[in-house]
């Protein structure tokens, strides 16, 4: 894999979270207006669900690849497990919702209020949960990075950035060494 990039988690996870708030604000914009444009916005909405599906799946076989190789400490381990716990459901939920929409490529009745229902679940479990743990697994506990900055090894003088560089922390053991292993 690339040098900067352990994995390929973090070049999968965007799509199905810009997939499905894309495809839920062309979905609720095609039901507000009542215009020619309003059936090509549901067609869209579809269209992006479709893609959602599959790129969740895509995310999160890429995610447990990552959960079980990326380097991490015992409260590391806690964020990434969390994260995971949400992420999985979630991705299955997305894929079936996808499934659904194109089962009933007419949205109208009750069809459609079960599809608003779940893109604006999806979407609320993508930001406000998932994607927020996975936020957290990396900015808060620095899973998946080269090394977690030291806010000494940073100083701002005179307005120029005075950055050193200091060696990449070994200290976190991968998945499945120094005791960090799941039962599988």
């Amino acid at each position: 894999m690339i040098e900067i990039v352990p994995n390929w988690h973090p070049l999968a996870v965007h799509f199905p979270i810009a997939l499905i708030m894309t495809s839920t604000l062309f979905f609720l914009a095609g039901l507000v207006l009542r215009s020619n444009l309003s059936k090509e916005l549901l067609v869209a909405s579809r269209w992006c669900l479709w893609g959602a599906g599959l790129a969740a799946l895509i995310a999160a076989t890429f995610g447990w690849l990552a959960y079980n190789s990326v380097a991490h400490d015992t409260p590391s381990h806690a964020a990434m497990t969390l994260h995971k716990d949400w992420a999985l459901p979630t991705a299955i939920f997305i894929f079936f919702l996808a499934l659904y929409a194109y089962a009933i490529r007419d949205i109208w009745g009750r069809e459609r209020k079960g599809l608003v229902a779940g893109l604006l679940i999806s979407a609320s479990l993508l930001t406000s949960v998932t994607g927020w743990l996975g936020g957290e697994a990396v900015y808060r506990y620095g899973i998946g990075v080269m090394r977690i900055p030291n806010a000494d090894d940073h100083a701002h003088a005179g307005g120029e950035d005075d950055v050193e560089t200091s060696d990449h922390d070994d200290s976190k053991a991968p998945h499945g060494k120094a005791g960090n292993t799941h039962d599988h």
